[in-house]
């Protein structure tokens, strides 16, 4: 009789049944605090380190890359042209220092050479003198040629003589010279082997730099934005490229500093945005700014009015992928009907166990972040 008048009154229960589930719905919201996010965008500019033409971009927007991929290629003419130049130079400067050794050396043994057969000359002219002068001194004696003729030749003796006395000491100064040029050269391969080193470590630096025009890839990646085109001319620094690194999501919220508790390290909240189709993703708190910063308030009507806060860094597992830059919605409970089950059933909004950590918590790297 009981349950048939309860039946009789269906309508009645079911809508105080749905009254009681609004009250406590609403209760239940107003103890669940919602922040904005946004999805970090872990970007990679590729640039160039001097100015230079793009020859080709091997790349389209979305492509994915891994790391020491071939990206763009840069016009490397200039930097070859240097590296050309600087080997004529080095070649023409070595040939130098030949030309110069073999020139000094030359003529010191031609000297050399001279001074040799001017002594054998003057030696072979005195023999005739001497004997002249001696058939001069047995007439003289008689005085039957003049005194005149008698002393020139003595002269002429005398002179070459001391002449081819001298020889010695000029032949010991030419072949100290061809010592010392001798000794120079060893000098001279010591200082052509530094000049060689340092020409090497030029055309090293040059190659180098050669090489630094072939841009490649550090990381895996996915092409963002193609910023120029081949044909054109980037200067130093300027972006050419721009990639989304791969990697766990990461949401970096703001949370007011009205509220009444900041979350802790380690702390699971809740990230929604449009990539996930409506659905609350689990993520853990690896960080939490420092210090309170002012921003401006989007939603205030007042021009210029600013909100303070913190910045709160949130990281997902790994096998969630949100989109880079991306508004997302953050809360410290599980949002609508999965909180009302959870205090029955221990419903994970993820489909990840929460008794298996998904993404444990490192305090050394969280530190280290800010």
């Amino acid at each position: 009789m009981f349950f048939y008048r309860i039946f009789s009154y269906w309508p009645f229960v079911v809508w105080a049944s749905v009254a009681c589930l609004a009250v406590w719905g609403y209760l239940n919201t107003q103890n669940q605090h919602r922040y904005v996010g946004r999805v970090a965008l872990d970007e990679l500019i590729v640039a160039p380190l001097e100015d230079a033409r793009v020859e080709a971009v091997f790349l389209e927007v979305g492509q994915r890359v891994s790391a020491n991929d071939l990206l763009a290629q840069l016009d490397t003419s200039a930097i070859e042209s240097e590296i050309d130049a600087l080997v004529i130079d080095i070649k023409q400067e070595h040939r130098e220092r030949e030309r110069r050794y073999i020139e000094a050396r030359h003529r010191l043994l031609e000297q050399r050479q001279k001074l040799v057969l001017a002594q054998k000359e003057d030696a072979a002219r005195l023999k005739v003198l001497e004997e002249e002068y001696a058939n001069l001194e047995k007439v003289y004696d008689r005085k039957l040629i003049s005194q005149t003729l008698y002393f020139d030749t003595l002269e002429k003796v005398e002179s070459l003589r001391s002449s081819i006395e001298s020889y010695p000491g000029f032949l010991t100064e030419v072949e100290e010279e061809l010592e010392r040029l001798e000794s120079s050269i060893s000098v001279w391969d010591i200082g052509m082997g530094e000049a060689l080193v340092d020409d090497d470590e030029r055309i090293r630096f040059l190659n180098r730099r050669k090489g630094e025009l072939t841009l490649r890839a550090s990381d895996e990646a996915i092409v963002s934005e193609i910023l120029v085109r081949p044909g054109e001319v980037v200067l130093s620094g300027d972006p050419i490229l721009k990639l989304v690194l791969d990697g766990p999501s990461r949401v970096v919220g703001f949370i007011p500093e009205s509220e009444s508790q900041y979350p802790s390290l380690g702390d699971v909240m809740y990230v929604s945005s449009s990539s996930t189709g409506g659905k609350w993703l689990q993520a853990k708190v690896t960080g939490l700014a420092p210090n309170v910063v002012m921003v401006p308030d989007q939603v205030s009507p007042l021009p210029g009015k600013m909100v303070s806060g913190r910045y709160c860094y949130l990281e997902l597992p790994e096998a969630i992928q949100l989109v880079g830059g991306e508004t997302a919605l953050i809360a410290d409970k599980p949002p609508g009907f999965g909180s009302f089950l959870k205090h029955f059933k221990d419903v994970d909004t993820l489909s990840v166990s929460e008794s298996k950590d998904p993404f444990p918590l490192k305090t050394e790297g969280a530190a280290s972040t800010f």
